[in-house]
């Protein structure tokens, strides 16, 4: 099987957990908006408290298999390949925070949008630069075959 192929299933099961994650609990779903609760303006509502540093650095981690998945998942990569996994990230990130708006207990904020887009950067630009580098050695290889020894 293609390797392609398994990334591409690795990342829409990614997707699925990045769902779930972001929308638990979810019997807490209201039918009002609560639109007061938004924090706007990313790292304004933080502290360097344990704990909004273990929520920045889990949603980095959350993201950052879904980039390198994505790019993964292609054949070639490109820029507009590395912004097409930043583009997936803002949708999912965004979604899930609109799906927050809905909740009493969860707050969104614009800094979780922001720490998922860095972790979903990290991710697809370390699956770039494994790619290349993948790629370097292959040649390498590939050209030692083909010179001859003296």
């Amino acid at each position: 099987m293609h390797s392609g192929f398994l990334w591409r299933v690795l990342c829409a099961l990614w997707v699925v957990v990045i769902v779930g994650m972001t929308t638990l609990p979810w019997s807490d779903f209201q039918g009002e908006a609560h639109w007061e609760k938004v924090c706007w303006f990313p790292c304004h509502d933080t502290s360097l408290s344990k704990l909004s540093l273990l929520n920045a650095l889990a949603n980095y981690l959350l993201f950052l298999p879904l980039g390198y998945s994505y790019v993964r998942g292609r054949s070639l990569v490109t820029g507009q390949v590395l912004l097409e996994a930043i583009a997936l990230a803002a949708l999912l990130s965004l979604g899930a925070e609109l799906y927050q708006v809905f909740s009493h207990v969860r707050v969104p904020s614009m800094t979780d949008v922001v720490s998922n887009l860095t972790g979903a950067t990290i991710g697809a630009a370390l699956a770039s630069a494994s790619r290349n580098r993948s790629a370097a050695i292959f040649n390498l290889i590939r050209l030692s075959r083909q010179t001859p020894v003296s």
